[in-house]
């Protein structure tokens, strides 16, 4: 740095009139003396000195208006430096102090939208596999169970059909499948096979059957639960319950996937939907992308009955 007396002396009458100039500043930097010659140039002595439409003062102003707009420049950088400086600080505490509330939050909402999700699918039970009594059913392949709840089937478009006696966790494996997609965000409804057709069944009597199927066909995945259970309406001016089922597996079939749990073999679907030849369309299309699974095993409804049962008696 130069000292004061040193910049004075560098900028005086001498040095403007050339006098001293080389022995004072041979030993400085090439930098030093640049920044002398600029302090020197913009003398206001040798300004006043200067024409009005002469080069020297023309270059001297211009010189003047940068250095101003220059300084100038520079403190608006230091200011939003600072003032960047004292909000990042203060963006950082109001992080460290709220991060907890804001991630409750989120996990409130999110914990709000699948509970929506999953009133607005059909789900009247919510089943969890972490509550599936896997020694009961001991021939049940977890392994493939707990792959499959992945859903990693319905991104594939797959199907799934799940066969076997009353009571061996059939419908409990597909509700919780279904649990499963409402928190991935995968669209999905669930309904018993005889409460889906007389849904449609409602939507011929109403004009409404186009909006209930195109409803029915949407979802990711549709879950048909307990085909071959309960009694499914036969009248001569509808169509059989083979016709209506087909119609929705149609329209879903390569497109989305459908699970289904029967409590029949699927060789007496056609018995039960009133259509054969109808009904072996259906299972046409089902097996073509289907993933086969028979649960051979106990009805754990009449074991959890019969250990009451046994407490009851034991009681008395």
């Amino acid at each position: 740095m130069i000292g004061g007396a040193d910049f004075a002396t560098c900028t005086g009458a001498n040095v403007i009139a050339g006098r001293g100039f080389a022995s004072r500043d041979t030993a400085r930097p090439s930098a030093l003396r640049f920044q002398r010659h600029r302090h020197d140039f913009l003398m206001p002595s040798r300004l006043s000195n200067a024409r009005a439409d002469s080069p020297l003062f023309f270059h001297a102003s211009s010189s003047l208006c940068f250095s101003s707009s220059l300084r100038r420049t520079r403190r608006r950088f230091c200011l939003s430096c600072c003032t960047h400086a004292i909000s990042h600080s203060r963006g950082q505490a109001t992080r460290w102090v709220t991060s907890g509330t804001y991630g409750a939050e989120a996990a409130h909402k999110l914990e709000q939208r699948i509970g929506r999700r999953i009133d607005t699918s059909g789900l009247l039970e919510r089943k969890t596999l972490e509550a599936f009594e896997w020694d009961f059913q001991p021939k049940i392949d977890k392994s493939l169970i707990l792959e499959l709840a992945r859903l990693d089937f319905v991104r594939r478009r797959e199907d799934l059909v799940i066969t076997g006696m009353a009571g061996t966790g059939k419908s409990h494996i597909l509700k919780a499948f279904g649990m499963r997609a409402c928190e991935q965000a995968i669209t999905m409804r669930y309904a018993r096979c005889v409460d889906l057709l007389d849904d449609l069944h409602a939507g011929l009597a109403d004009g409404t059957y186009p909006r209930r199927l195109k409803a029915w066909a949407r979802p990711d995945l549709l879950i048909i639960d307990d085909v071959g259970v309960g009694q499914v309406k036969k009248r001569d001016d509808e169509p059989t319950a083979a016709h209506t089922l087909y119609n929705i597996i149609d329209r879903r079939h390569g497109r989305v996937s459908t699970a289904v749990t029967s409590n029949i073999a699927l060789s007496d679907w056609g018995r039960y939907l009133g259509d054969a030849t109808i009904t072996a369309a259906i299972l046409d299309r089902l097996a073509m992308h289907a993933i086969r699974i028979d649960v051979d095993g106990p009805s754990y409804r009449q074991h959890v009955a019969k250990t009451r049962a046994d407490k009851r008696a034991a009681k008395g």
